[in-house]
């Protein structure tokens, strides 16, 4: 059982070992989305796959981004670095 997010870091790795991906829909209002990532990605090391998606918004409009995925071979990596940022 992890505990809960304690930072704005934490709540996004959290939700990517949950969900095995992310992308900025569920922290449309968290500032910084995109930092934490790569945050994630560059000081800890976790590996996540970028892949573009393409989607229609309510006004027909495309409306494009990015998911990042957790590879299943990055997965306890991911959980041993949050249970760090949790202490």
């Amino acid at each position: 059982v992890l505990k809960e997010p304690n930072s704005d870091i934490s709540r996004v790795l959290l939700y990517i070992i949950v969900n095995g991906s992310v992308s900025y829909h569920p922290f449309i209002k968290l500032q910084g989305f995109r930092t934490r990532v790569s945050e994630l990605k560059c000081k800890y090391n976790l590996l996540l796959d970028p892949v573009k998606v393409t989607s229609l918004n309510q006004r027909g409009k495309t409306n494009t981004y990015v998911q990042h995925s957790l590879p299943e071979s990055e997965r306890q990596k991911a959980i041993d670095i949050y249970n760090k940022l949790v202490k």
